[in-house]
């Protein structure tokens, strides 16, 4: 199984990533919400909602690929490897 980890780049048209890991057998996709990082940075309300729209469809996009999107929340960037590890066990990644 592929792990593609979207973060900034939220589309699926011409993604390099992506098309690499679904050319080598089944994907899932996954996005890390942090908003306590965001509140740190102050990240606006209005950008916190376009990043949820641009969710929506990205999800939207990858269903029709087959490919689940998984959106994890953590507090802060540093939570992000301790999770991702657990999930990848879980998922046998």
């Amino acid at each position: 199984m592929q792990l593609i980890w979207f973060r900034k780049d939220l589309r699926v048209s011409d993604n390099p990533a992506l098309y690499q890991a679904r050319l080598h057998g089944h994907t899932r996709a996954i996005y890390f919400v942090t908003r306590k990082q965001w509140q740190k940075h102050q990240v606006a309300a209005i950008q916190e909602d376009f990043i949820a729209q641009a969710l929506q469809s990205l999800r939207s996009d990858l269903d029709l690929l087959g490919i689940p999107l998984h959106i994890e929340y953590v507090d802060y960037f540093h939570n992000i490897a301790e999770r991702l590890g657990g999930l990848c066990k879980q998922w046998e990644i």
